[in-house]
């Protein structure tokens, strides 16, 4: 057997393990120490404020002659705190990430949110997190739909993903995000700027809206067509249009 062979069969039996059984542990234990930094940070800035308060108090003279260093060490600590919170924030954007894949039940579920979240995510993608203008407007009480979040999570991204794709090689890269909804659905609409659909696309996505089997198109491009099979397990309808210079995706959910 070729050295190859050897390497893709461990790495693939290595991958596989990964969100069911390694990311669950790594992301324990990150969680631990980081939450026990965090603790220890907020509760040294308290104790720092305390003793500088009683040393205004007590010697005024002394304190006044150290003000510049006190107040040098109270910055730093804040600082340590603000750095702190923003990478926890970080970190619960990846841990919630890999927790919503794996999580399968039927849940209601905000799509605004989740999308907020999957933005978040985005930032870990630095040409599309620095070289890509983004306009985003979520309806904060949209109307929940039901479903398994690692459905949503998984198909949606692979929307957003398209969209990176496709404005690789644009002079101008902007992307749209919006959700809204009525009586009896939710719309959840992307834009990009990127090339226009693919002929093959645009068949598929009719082919979907028409039911019955659709074949797949020769290229899925970061698995938009099982993105949108995925999504019409969940009673979605799928738009695809090209609005000027803008690639329009819209997706409508019954959540009644």
């Amino acid at each position: 057997m070729e050295r190859k062979e050897c390497y893709e069969t461990l790495r693939e039996r290595f991958l596989a393990t990964m969100y069911d059984e390694l990311m669950p542990g790594i992301l324990h234990n990150f969680a631990n120490p980081l939450n026990g930094i965090m603790g220890r940070a907020k509760l040294l800035q308290r104790r720092l404020d305390d003793h500088v308060r009683k040393v205004r108090e007590r010697y005024p003279d002394l304190a006044f002659g150290m003000k510049e260093d006190y107040e040098k060490l109270l910055k730093d600590i804040a600082s340590i705190n603000r750095e702190s919170d923003k990478f926890s924030d970080l970190f619960w954007d990846v841990a919630r990430k890999f927790q919503g894949i794996a999580e399968v039940r039927p849940e209601k579920i905000n799509l605004s949110q989740l999308l907020a979240a999957e933005m978040r995510f985005t930032d870990f993608y630095l040409p599309f997190k620095h070289e890509v203008k983004k306009h985003v407007e979520l309806m904060e009480d949209l109307p929940e739909v039901t479903g398994s979040l690692a459905d949503y999570s998984l198909s949606f991204f692979a929307l957003i993903r398209r969209a990176m794709t496709a404005m690789r090689n644009e002079p101008q890269r902007v992307f749209f995000l919006s959700t809204d909804g009525d009586d009896g659905k939710v719309y959840v609409r992307l834009r990009d700027s990127g090339g226009p659909f693919q002929e093959a696309i645009i068949r598929f996505a009719d082919q979907l809206e028409q039911g019955g089997e659709v074949a797949a198109p020769d290229a899925d491009l970061d698995g938009f067509f099982h993105a949108c099979l995925l999504l019409k397990h969940h009673r979605a309808h799928i738009h695809l249009s090209r609005e000027g210079a803008y690639n329009a995706v819209t997706v409508a959910i019954p959540y009644r």
